[in-house]
């Protein structure tokens, strides 16, 4: 006897990156009819996905620094901002209002994985999904497609191997009840 895997709903097959065939993700029903009220950014960034981890912290003179100890952060959080102010349309004015997020994180798979068997990125090295889901958050927040982080009220977030590293990332504004 097989035991079915646990499950929010109906899984569909994520749309997007190219590399992302076979992968599943809960069905996003339950926010799709009530974002997409108004213009969203959707973009593709292409690069290695890095976590945003803890900061650090030092003086230096009379100044207090705060700092990334990944040094790989930087440069993939100016890809994802510059790739998303690239796709906002002409007059953008940042969301005010509570925003739907999706993110496909499509990772390399290491050279030691299985070839013949179906792999998932679960170890150290693929990143936690929240970590990854940080750095794009910020970078969002950097490019002027939100005030704030904190408006993701409905966040759908995968990681999965894929022949191309990258991201996809799709913002909505959600339809306020009125």
């Amino acid at each position: 006897m097989t035991a079915e895997p646990a499950s929010s709903g109906p899984v569909r097959p994520v749309e997007g990156l190219e590399a992302a065939e076979g992968l599943h993700v809960p069905s996003q029903r339950h926010w799709a009819a009530e974002a997409r009220t108004g213009p969203h950014v959707t973009a593709r960034v292409y690069g290695i996905p890095v976590t945003q981890g803890s900061a650090r912290a030092f003086v230096r003179g009379n100044r207090a620094v705060v700092t990334s100890a990944n040094t790989r952060l930087k440069p993939w959080r100016e890809a994802v901002r510059s790739t998303l102010v690239d796709q906002l349309p002409d007059g953008w004015a940042p969301i005010a209002g509570p925003v739907a997020v999706y993110i496909a994180f499509m990772l390399p798979k290491p050279a030691s994985a299985p070839k013949r068997r179906r792999t998932w990125p679960l170890g150290a090295r693929s990143g936690d999904l929240d970590k990854l889901i940080r750095a794009i958050f910020d970078a969002a927040t950097d490019a002027g497609v939100w005030g704030d982080d904190a408006q993701a009220v409905c966040v759908t977030a995968s990681k999965d191997y894929g022949d191309r590293p990258g991201a996809e990332v799709t913002i909505y504004p959600m339809e306020r009840a009125g």
